[in-house]
């Protein structure tokens, strides 16, 4: 295997992103839709989601696309992207 290994299933890390569903995500949407008006904040958290739903992927989550899909809903919400 390369230098990128996987973790072993009993990892909490993975379990947890194995739990992840599109209903979390959905919540987590209209958290960030909650704070459009203050762009960095919105920004940050849209960036979270995204990393979380990466790893659910990563981790081998059974519902990938639906996941990348629902979190990519997130491009709808208008606030300013930018970085620093």
């Amino acid at each position: 295997m390369n230098s990128i290994e996987l973790r072993e299933s009993s990892d909490p890390d993975r379990v947890a992103a194995l739990a992840l569903t599109v209903e979390d995500i959905a919540f987590q949407l209209a958290q960030i839709a909650a704070q459009a008006d203050d762009d960095e904040v919105a920004h940050g958290m849209e960036d979270n989601l995204r990393d979380t739903v990466l790893r659910a992927i990563a981790a081998g989550h059974p519902d990938a696309a639906q996941l990348a899909a629902a979190a990519l809903r997130s491009d709808d919400i208008g606030f300013a992207r930018y970085y620093a």
